[in-house]
């Protein structure tokens, strides 16, 4: 079963920056930025639809299963990966082709 994949989640529109801060203690409390995150760029939760080809130029993507390992997956064998514990959600010749646009376009 699916658990992680290549997402385009926090590519497209503009991205909001959030400052991350620490408190520390010496006399006074006082906030210390230590950097910057993409807060549209990390811990997005959904399937199939966040799937994004265009890393490798449309021919798939790297996987992690449930079972601890990774792998590449090409795109003619999306269709066979399993999403869900009752495996009811699926990916279609029409989305895997959707897909493969989509990233050979942003090649472009």
């Amino acid at each position: 079963m699916v658990v992680a994949f290549e997402t385009s989640a926090g590519r497209k529109g503009q991205r909001e920056v959030l400052e991350t801060k620490r408190k520390f203690q010496s006399f006074i409390l006082k906030d210390m930025k230590i950097g910057e995150v993409y807060k549209d760029r990390w811990n997005q939760i959904g399937g199939p639809e966040l799937l994004t080809l265009e890393n490798h130029n449309g021919e798939g993507a790297n996987f992690l299963f449930g079972d601890g390992h990774a792998r590449f997956v090409r795109a003619h064998r999306l269709t066979e990966l399993q999403w869900n514990k009752d495996d009811t959600v699926k990916l279609t010749e029409a989305d895997v082709q959707r897909l493969v646009k989509e990233a050979q376009e942003a090649k472009k």
